[in-house]
C-alpha cells in the first residue's frame, strides 16, 4: 500500500469524511438509519436522565475519558499523561476499559504491582515481550507498560471497576473511553472532541456514537485536534522505541532512512503523518484492522516487504503485539506519540479534589 496518507485512510473513513459527489451520495442513502439510530439513542439517554435506568458507584472516585466518535481522537495518550500525573501526586491508579478484540476479561499490571489478593489469574505486562494471550488487549497492555500502572478490562465496566476495588484499592479509576457506559456513576466526564465532530453525523452515516448535544454532560472538553474547545491536548512524536519500557531512541535515528511502516488502529492515516514529520523516508506500508492481533504469518509477510529498508516501524499499541513475535529482529520499533495537555495542571487539580466516590441514583 502507498504511504500516502490520504491513500490509508479506510473506505469507511472516505465515505464518513469525504467532500466528493459518491461519499456525499452514500451519506444520504446512510442518513435515514442515523436518524433512527439516534432515536434509539435519545431514549437510553432520557432514560438515565429521569433516573429510570439506574446507575451504580463502586466505592471510589471514578473519571471517565471518551469521545463521541467511533475511535480515534487519542484517548490513550491522554489517559497514559492524566494516569501518570496522577501517580506523580502519590495516588493509586488503576485504569479500567472495555478491552477491544480481547475474548474475556483481563486483570494486567507490572510485577510491582500485583493483586493484592493473591488472585492467580492475572497478567504481569513486564512478560509480554516474551508472550501475549488472547484475552490481553492491546491498548491496556500499552497503558499498562507506559503508565506503570494496573488496568482491569471488561464488557462489563461495573464488575471491572469492582474488581479493581477488590484487587488494588485504588485513590481513584480511570475509565478509558466510558463517556457512554452511563450505567457506571462518576465524579468527573472528560471528552476528548476532534474537529469537525460537531457537525458529522451519527453512525452509520458518520462516526458518531452520541449528537453533539451530549456534550452538555462532559465536565471538561479537550480539543484533540481544530475542534477550538479548552483545554486542547497537542499529539506530537515523542522518541522511537524498541518496546515501551526501555530506553527510547531520538527521533533523529528515522529522519532521511528508508522504512517499511504497519498499523492496525482506527485513523492510520495520522500514522503516517507523524511518520513524515519525522522525516522518514517510507517505502512502503500495509494497513491492518483496528485492534488486528498478529500471527507468525503476518509478521513473515512483514520481514519480507521491508526488504532493503533501514527500519520496520508501527505503533506502540501494534508493537506489544507483534514484538514477541519478531525475536531478535533489530529493524522493528515504535513511534511513540505523547500528549501535551494545555491547562493540563487544571484538569489533575479537579481530580486529586474528588475525596468521596461518585453515588448511583440506586443509592439516594
Amino acid at each position: 500500500m502507498s504511504c500516502d496518507a490520504a491513500a490509508a485512510e479506510p473506505w469507511i473513513w472516505r465515505i464518513w469524511r469525504g467532500a466528493g459527489r459518491w461519499a456525499r451520495l452514500v451519506r444520504a442513502l446512510l442518513r435515514p438509519f442515523s436518524w433512527a439510530y439516534g432515536v434509539v439513542v435519545g431514549i437510553r439517554s432520557s432514560l438515565y436522565d429521569r433516573a429510570w435506568l439506574e446507575t451504580t458507584a463502586v466505592g471510589v472516585p471514578v473519571v471517565g475519558v471518551g469521545n463521541l466518535s467511533v475511535g480515534g481522537t487519542g484517548k490513550t495518550p491522554f489517559v497514559i499523561w492524566l494516569a501518570c500525573s496522577l501517580r506523580s501526586r502519590a495516588r493509586r491508579v488503576v485504569v479500567v476499559a472495555r478491552g477491544v478484540g480481547a475474548k474475556r476479561p483481563a486483570v494486567i499490571a507490572c510485577g510491582t504491582d500485583a493483586p493484592t489478593d493473591g488472585q492467580e489469574d492475572w497478567f504481569d505486562a513486564d512478560k509480554a515481550a516474551l508472550h501475549v494471550p488472547a484475552h490481553v488487549p492491546d491498548e491496556a497492555l500499552l497503558v499498562a507498560l507506559r503508565a506503570r500502572v494496573p488496568v482491569v478490562t471488561g464488557a462489563d465496566r461495573v464488575a471491572a471497576c469492582r474488581t479493581a476495588v477488590r484487587l488494588f484499592s485504588p485513590d481513584v479509576i480511570l475509565l478509558d473511553d466510558g463517556f457512554q457506559h452511563r450505567r457506571l456513576a462518576r465524579n468527573l466526564d472528560i471528552v476528548l472532541l476532534a474537529g469537525g465532530e460537531r457537525q458529522a453525523c451519527l453512525l452509520p452515516a458518520g462516526p458518531l456514537r452520541e449528537p453533539p448535544a451530549a456534550l452538555e454532560r462532559a465536565d471538561v472538553i479537550v480539543d484533540a485536534g481544530g475542534a477550538v474547545a479548552e483545554p486542547a491536548m497537542i499529539k506530537r512524536p515523542a522518541a522511537v522505541v524498541r518496546w515501551p519500557a526501555a530506553e527510547p531512541l531520538s527521533l533523529e535515528c528515522l529522519s532521511g532512512r528508508r522504512v517499511f511502516a504497519f498499523a492496525g488502529i482506527a485513523r492510520p492515516w495520522s500514522f503516517l503523518e507523524s511518520l513524515a514529520v519525522c522525516g522518514a523516508q517510507c517505502a512502503g506500508f500495509r494497513r491492518f484492522k483496528d485492534h488486528h492481533r498478529y500471527s507468525a504469518d503476518d509478521w513473515n509477510g512483514l520481514v519480507a516487504a521491508a526488504a532493503g529498508c533501514d527500519w520496520i516501524v508501527t505503533t506502540e499499541k501494534d508493537l506489544v503485539k507483534v514484538r514477541w513475535l519478531a525475536g531478535e529482529e533489530p529493524r522493528l520499533v515504535a513511534l511513540r506519540i505523547d500528549a501535551m495537555v494545555e491547562r493540563g495542571e487544571e484538569i489533575v487539580e479537579r481530580v486529586c479534589r474528588f475525596d468521596a466516590p461518585a453515588v448511583g441514583n440506586h443509592d439516594r
